[in-house]
């Protein structure tokens, strides 16, 4: 499965939120749901400004995401892979975010290749992200815990690939 999460923002609470962090970590629950049925990913998201984002998934499996720049490498331990890709900037959370528009008190809207994303804000904190993905999945990304301007070492931002993955070129 292809996991590239996009989020949003805009000139106004979003936007300023977002503007002044430099740095931003997360619990999250991302929920999947297809043919009535859901999937839920449980992990950390950690962001640190202008173009570093690590995703890393730890229930029900284990599964890390790392994008720096317009680099993107998908780390699978269980199946002893890694996916490299190269990625345009469209894709990449910070750019998302910082193009969402607010359409009521806390919620703003993102429009990216025709695909529409709702970003809710609580306690002027972001809370939840909300889209379909390419085969009209539904999928919900709520934050637990989100902290700002916390300390994130560089190094948590490049990964470390066993030498007897596998490796995806894509």
């Amino acid at each position: 499965m292809k996991i590239i999460i996009a989020l949003i923002l805009t000139n106004t609470l979003l936007s300023a939120f977002f503007e002044n962090v430099s740095n931003f970590q997360s619990k999250f629950r991302q929920t999947i749901t297809s043919d009535g049925k859901d999937i839920i990913y449980e992990g950390e998201l950690y962001i640190k400004r202008p173009s570093s984002v690590l995703w890393l998934y730890q229930k029900p499996i284990r599964k890390s995401i790392y994008i720096r720049d317009h680099s993107l490498f998908m780390i699978e331990p269980d199946l002893e892979q890694v996916i490299i890709k190269s990625i345009s900037k469209s894709l990449q959370l910070v750019k998302i975010l910082e193009s969402s528009k607010k359409i009521s008190a806390n919620r703003y809207v993102a429009t990216i290749k025709d695909k529409k994303y709702l970003i809710i804000l609580k306690k002027s904190m972001l809370f939840r992200i909300i889209y379909s993905d390419e085969v009209e999945n539904s999928i919900e990304i709520t934050f637990i815990d989100p902290r700002v301007d916390i300390e994130i070492n560089d190094k948590k931002f490049f990964p470390n690939i066993p030498s007897d993955f596998d490796r995806i070129y894509q």
